[in-house]
């Protein structure tokens, strides 16, 4: 088969990638083709040099480029609506242009928005069908803007299949398309080699916090259970990770005097991440809104007790499996009382428990690949 993987993030250097939202779709492009498919790769350009990889092709399509994420573009800002247009407009072209040339037999949206409007119009167009694949944030976050939520449920209700990467999400994408939707996990194969331990201070409880610096993440509310713990507890954080938010989290801890309990480490490589994790006591995921979140799978790989908010499937996965604790989201005080609790907490019965094991299978690159063939496979030979 002829496949379009659309999506609105692709890092430049797929072989390497850096950007942890697109981290996973190289994988995906890479194991598609290595099944005989040929797969073409259409996402926006972007101002950076780039890799050509070997297994598939990539397409980008030109458009008036932002500094800023999409889903940090406001409409009411003029400057941001003609950025807006212009990747509308132009995904749209750049998906049409891509089957004329190359006679596409099914597409892959990556995700439900904005990449399933792409593929509605194409499909509209020229009939060729597509699978939706969901990851959280086109539901949570591109959901519950009033346009993108209508142009996200058509995009849905036209797909000739649906997917989302958690249990929860697929209810969610289900009523919302009022249609079945099927459970398939994003892959996740990252974490190989560690790189030389850090020098974290002993007689210290060490917990991880990964991810994108923004309100959504819920490292506020970890600041603020700091603030709120002991000034001789052993518990320090490390956060990991860049975003919009980073510099005024530092200015908060500085202003709440939180001294070496709030430690940030900005964005680290593979393998610093990799020894991160090896060095923490316990892993803190504080988010508002998330699916199985890549930083849970790399806990688990881990084998690190977590805390989580009780968002997706993590409370769900975390209860389960018994390897961690459990807060409601946007809660310092809770989040406070279950940091002390994770002292002394032992996870290694959970992480031994065969049905863990199982779990975590489920998250190979294989694994994805095979499901995602057949079911494109299935609705392009319809």
């Amino acid at each position: 088969m002829r496949i379009a993987l659309v999506t609105h993030v692709f890092p430049p250097d797929p072989i390497s990638p850096k950007d942890s939202a697109a981290i996973f779709i190289p994988q995906v492009a890479k194991a598609l083709a290595q099944r005989g498919h040929e797969v073409f790769v259409v996402a926006p350009d972007v101002a950076a040099e780039k890799r050509s990889p070997d297994d598939y092709k990539v397409i980008w399509f030109p458009w008036m480029k932002s500094d800023l994420p999409l889903h940090l573009l406001k409409p009411i800002r003029p400057a941001h609506a003609l950025r807006l247009l212009s990747f509308y407009r132009q995904g749209v072209k750049g998906l049409l242009d891509a089957h004329q040339r190359f006679a596409l037999d099914v597409c892959l949206a990556c995700w439900g928005i904005p990449a399933g409007h792409f593929c509605r119009l194409l499909k509209r167009r020229a009939g060729v069908p597509y699978l939706a694949w969901c990851l959280g944030s086109d539901v949570h976050t591109f959901g519950k803007m009033p346009v993108l939520r209508r142009l996200l449920k058509k995009a849905l209700v036209a797909a000739d299949a649906l997917a989302a990467d958690g249990v929860a999400l697929a209810g969610e994408v289900e009523s919302i398309a009022a249609r079945p939707c099927r459970f398939i996990p994003m892959p996740h194969e990252r974490l190989r080699v560690a790189g030389p331990a850090p020098d974290w201070p002993s007689g210290r409880f060490h917990v991880l916090c990964v991810g994108r610096q923004t309100p959504i993440k819920g490292q506020r509310d970890l600041l603020e259970a700091l603030r709120s713990l002991p000034k001789d507890s052993p518990i320090r954080v490390h956060f990991v990770g860049a975003g919009p938010c980073l510099e005024a989290y530092k200015s908060l801890a500085a202003e709440w005097a939180l001294g070496d309990r709030a430690c940030f480490h900005g964005f680290v490589d593979d393998e610093t991440l990799a020894a991160f994790y090896k060095a923490a006591h316990a892993v803190a995921v504080p988010s508002h809104n998330e699916s199985i979140p890549q930083v849970l799978l790399e806990a688990m790989k881990s084998r690190r007790p977590l805390l989580v908010t009780d968002v997706g499937d993590m409370g769900r996965i975390v209860g389960t499996y018994e390897i961690g604790r459990v807060a409601p989201p946007r809660q310092p005080a809770e989040l406070a009382r279950r940091l002390m609790e994770l002292i002394g907490f032992d996870a290694s019965p959970g992480y031994a428990k065969k049905e863990t094991r199982q779990f975590l299978e489920q998250f190979e690159t294989d694994y994805s690949a095979s499901r995602l063939s057949a079911l494109l496979a299935a609705i392009a030979n319809r």
